[in-house]
């Protein structure tokens, strides 16, 4: 994650398009070969897939946090001004 939190926000959106994309490619092969009796042969990229999808949110997540964060700041700010100035 240390990775994903160097990167902007179009960075992780284009990340985050292609492992959605991934993960349809990878339901729909494993919807094939449960049709035709076979075992699928990469569970394994299901998970790396998930988990990096889940990485992006966890990063987005802790982003919104801290803007949100510095707008309850300057909020606070204002109004302790505000009441500073009366």
């Amino acid at each position: 994650m240390r990775e994903l939190r160097l990167k902007s926000f179009d960075d992780l959106h284009k990340l985050w398009h292609v492992l959605y994309k991934e993960r349809n490619l990878l339901i729909t092969e494993q919807a094939k070969a449960k049709h035709i009796g076979q075992n699928w042969k990469q569970p394994d990229r299901k998970t790396y897939v998930r988990r990096g999808m889940q990485a992006i949110r966890v990063v987005l997540g802790e982003r919104q946090r801290a803007t949100n964060a510095k707008k309850r700041a300057v909020a606070l700010a204002v109004v302790e001004a505000e009441a500073g100035a009366a």
